[in-house]
C-alpha cells in the first residue's frame, strides 16, 4: 500500500509566545470518539432523555 505523507502546519504562537516545533519525522497521533445509537426503538429516549430530536420533528 502506497501512501503520500500529510503535513499539516500548526500554530506555532500563542499569546506573542513562541512554542518549539518538532523536526520533520515526528507525528501526532488523534483519537476520535464517537457516540452514535440508532433512533429506532425509542434509543434517544432511553439513552439521553430526549422525546424528541433537538432539531424538531420525530425520531
Amino acid at each position: 500500500m502506497n501512501s503520500v505523507q500529510l503535513t499539516l502546519p500548526f500554530i506555532e504562537e500563542y499569546d506573542g509566545l513562541t512554542f518549539k516545533t518538532k523536526s520533520v519525522g515526528y507525528s501526532l497521533q488523534l483519537a476520535i470518539l464517537v457516540e452514535a445509537i440508532q433512533a429506532g426503538n425509542n434509543a434517544p429516549v432511553y439513552n439521553w432523555l430526549l422525546p424528541t430530536p433537538p432539531w424538531g420533528g420525530v425520531w
